[in-house]
């Protein structure tokens, strides 16, 4: 993990803290100026689906991110506490982004 990255992009992989919870790894979907929409089970971002990503039918919401704001999501979408719960998160609750994986025994 990179602690404290200065630069973000879509698709990375973050630790973050939220709220009393433990450490999250999400990944990011969203950046500074974009604007996520949840509605009818689908989520978007700049007007543009992000399939395979979904939400809850009945979800109805619209976040423009602010300056060092990010939208993030589980890899495990289906069942992830993330941003479509608990809205944006800022640069100051991520904690870093995961750089390298290392598999081997």
């Amino acid at each position: 993990m990179k602690k404290f990255a200065a630069n973000y992009a879509y698709g990375d992989i973050v630790i973050l803290k939220q709220g009393d919870q433990q450490d999250l790894v999400k990944r990011i979907i969203g950046l500074p100026g974009d604007v996520i929409s949840l509605k009818k089970g689908k989520i978007m971002r700049n007007g543009i689906e992000l399939s395979p990503y979904a939400c809850d039918e009945e979800l109805s919401s619209i976040y423009t991110l602010g300056d060092g704001e990010f939208f993030v999501i589980g890899d495990n979408y289906q069942d992830s506490i993330d941003s479509r719960q608990f809205g944006p998160v800022t640069r100051d609750d991520l904690l870093g982004k995961i750089v390298s994986i290392n598999l081997s025994p």
